[in-house]
């Protein structure tokens, strides 16, 4: 007496159906279901500004994905033929072999489990169903997005097969170094150069913003180096809320390296009111 053995059905109806597809493709044998399969989604990077992602943007995007093929409907079949029972496996998906007293059942290769087979295949997709072309499209890019933002445009991935829907495209946000402003969250920061006076008497210094305006910006007497200052309401804006972060500002002093014989003296008497001998 022989023992039949259907591994995948013993493994499904014990709820390791996705343990048991797993393994078998681990070892090369690729588990199919039939009826309709939703299309791959696809990511792409886009490249913006730290300026464009405080203000938002528009971007035009390039990309290949598989759509449906027009000519088949996604059949595979040319117009005015059908699919027929697969010969090999008899429309079942599978066939049954033995190896001593085991029987057992495996994916038909000919028709890759999907019971029907194509005689004359569309001319345009040769027999799949769908094929590969360029779309251009504009993305629109929201206020606040950061490093890793993934914006969704629904079915814009691969296409499904047997009537499945397509994918979906994710855009990855890839934003540029800035020459000046550091992000943090929805914070910023810069550092600024203060005249040496200006550090020691106080008074007020211009800070650059990344809307492209200048602010001032009040510096109290004895400001040291390595100061930092916050400004309320001048970094990125929220994505969800469009509440403004903070630009904080580290100042360094600005020594001069070129004076004149006056402004020389005058620090000297300065100096000496320190107690110092220069």
């Amino acid at each position: 007496m022989k023992v039949f053995l259907n591994f995948s059905s013993i493994f499904r109806d014990l709820g390791f159906e996705s343990i048991f597809d797993d393994l078998f493709d681990f070892f090369g044998v690729k588990t199919q279901r039939r009826g309709p399969q939703r299309g791959a989604d696809i990511e792409i990077p886009v490249s913006i500004t730290l300026e464009e992602a405080f203000k938002g943007t528009e971007k035009p995007v390039s990309f290949y994905h598989t759509v449906t093929c027009s000519v088949c409907k996604g059949s595979g079949a040319k117009p005015g033929t059908t699919k027929k029972v697969c010969p090999k496996c008899k429309g079942e998906g599978t066939i049954v072999y033995s190896r001593g007293f085991f029987t057992f059942k495996e994916t038909c290769p000919r028709c890759k489990g999907q019971g029907e087979v194509i005689d004359v295949p569309c001319e345009r997709c040769a027999g799949i169903g769908k094929v590969k072309q360029q779309e251009n499209i504009v993305v629109k890019i929201p206020a606040g997005v950061d490093n890793g933002t993934s914006i969704r445009i629904k079915g814009k991935g691969e296409a499904g097969t047997e009537g499945g829907a397509s994918g979906d495209l994710y855009v990855a946000i890839r934003i540029q170094p800035h020459p000046i402003f550091v992000r943090q969250g929805d914070d910023l920061v810069c550092k600024i150069e203060i005249p040496y006076p200006i550090a020691v008497l106080g008074g007020e210094v211009e800070v650059p913003t990344l809307d492209g305006s200048k602010i001032k910006m009040a510096v109290p007497q004895g400001t040291q180096p390595g100061k930092v200052f916050r400004i309320k309401g001048k970094g990125m804006p929220d994505l969800h809320t469009g509440r403004k972060g903070d630009l904080y500002v580290e100042v360094s002093i600005q020594v001069p390296t070129k004076l004149n014989e006056r402004q020389k003296n005058a620090l000297r008497e300065f100096a000496k009111t320190l107690g110092l001998d220069i």
